[in-house]
């Protein structure tokens, strides 16, 4: 409801404002699969004045190699699940200003 599709390769990180998180998804045999869709939602935004910020869920869907990259605000607090019976979980994006990508945290679901 409401979700917006997101594309699991090829994203470009628009903004030096922002990292990519990325994930691996996996069948039951432990293979990589794709069709899987991650839930993403922004909680709290980065802090910085003058923002206004989308928090609405987006969909992403893993390639065909599993992977699923989205792109995320730089000390953004965000909630994340993997389909429709996963749990919620909560993360945090680091505000180094280093940092380009990095793997998300670990998610259960369908």
């Amino acid at each position: 409801t409401g979700a917006e599709e997101g594309e699991a390769s090829g994203v470009t990180v628009p903004d030096v404002n922002q990292a990519t998180g990325t994930l691996t998804c996996y069948d039951d045999d432990n293979n990589p699969v794709s069709g899987v869709e991650i839930n993403v939602q922004l909680l709290q935004g980065p802090g910085v004045d003058g923002g206004a910020y989308d928090n609405t869920v987006k969909t992403f869907t893993s390639d065909a190699n599993g992977l699923v990259s989205i792109p995320l605000w730089k000390g953004g607090h965000y909630r994340a699940k993997r389909g429709d019976s996963g749990f919620w979980i909560h993360f945090d994006v680091s505000e180094d200003s280093d940092v380009e990508s990095f793997d998300l945290t670990e998610l259960l679901g369908d």
